[in-house]
């Protein structure tokens, strides 16, 4: 008798582990699905957020919104026209539909859009590059939606504009300028209108400057405290003809951020050297850096 209730005891006492086990399973399982889920909804969440660039304010111009069908659904989608550099009116036109970009043009220079008078599709007006010509051309062109994608037909002539070309010192002044512009809004673009290194040590400066040498992170310039400045104002004085170009001077007041919770302070003014040259029709900083200090490409950030 007592051997029976032992077994019975045992096999009351095998069911509840059993029971026990399997409710720990299936905690586990359903866990394990959730976190799944909830790992493809934020995937899928981020790269709905990553997905175009859209527009903002650049050199001191905004962007230009049109609410026009382009595509034929009978529903409005965004034409923009997207500023690109602060001369020539230069530009490109996004449309942005339910969020993104579905459509970007190359940059052109004069560049406006107007609604197509017809079933869909929009046109671009736009004007041939100057290059130091007295005189430039205007086109229109039209996209067209077919068969889900925008089709651009053949550029129409419309007219002319007459220009007063650029000397190379008006070159030069305007490429500092739109360098110490940058400089003001502690804009990484900076970097952009420098030549391309030319030893080892000028490529390992550029890097670190990108932070190239850390995955998906943001440059180093104007954000880490080693580069925790900003131009505040400055002033332009001499362009001189050099021998590949031009060498500029210009004065700079800068501040600096105090991390013990002091915020901007003035740190002075200091004159600053431009070494500009011609590449490929275009002019270029090859060297920044402090007058009083030493000479390398990229020595006015350090």
């Amino acid at each position: 008798m007592i051997f029976v209730d032992k077994l019975n005891m045992n096999k009351k006492i095998n069911f509840a582990m059993g029971v026990l086990v399997g409710i720990c399973i299936g905690f586990v399982l359903v866990k394990t699905i959730s976190v799944q889920k909830s790992s493809k909804i934020s995937n899928t969440t981020k790269t709905q957020i990553l997905i175009g660039e859209f527009p903002e304010c650049r050199f001191d111009r905004c962007p230009t919104f049109f609410s026009v069908d382009v595509d034929g659904d009978h529903l409005p989608e965004s034409l923009v026209v997207q500023p690109t550099a602060m001369t020539q009116g230069a530009g490109q036109v996004l449309v942005i539909k339910n969020g993104k970009v579905i459509f970007q043009s190359d940059e052109l220079p004069q560049l406006s859009v107007k609604p197509y008078d017809g079933e869909n599709g929009f046109i671009l007006e736009y004007s041939s590059p100057r290059d130091f010509v007295t005189s430039s051309s205007q086109y229109e062109v039209r996209y067209e939606f077919k068969n889900g994608q925008f089709v651009v037909g053949k550029p129409i002539k419309t007219g002319s504009i007459s220009s007063t070309p650029q000397t190379p010192e008006e070159e030069a002044k305007s490429l500092v300028i739109k360098f110490e512009d940058l400089q003001k809004k502690r804009n990484s673009d900076v970097l952009k209108l420098f030549t391309p290194s030319a030893s080892k040590e000028e490529a390992d400066t550029y890097s670190f400057l990108m932070a190239l040498d850390l995955e998906n992170s943001s440059p180093r310039l104007f954000k880490t405290a080693g580069f925790g400045y900003k131009v505040i104002e400055y002033k332009l004085g001499s362009i001189l003809k050099a021998e590949k170009g031009f060498r500029v001077e210009v004065e700079e007041a800068r501040s600096s951020y105090d991390n013990t919770g002091g915020g901007w302070v003035n740190v002075g003014k200091k004159v600053y050297v431009f070494e500009l040259v011609h590449i490929g029709g275009n002019i270029m900083v090859d060297k920044y850096y402090p007058k009083d200090g030493n000479h390398g490409k990229y020595d006015g950030f350090l």
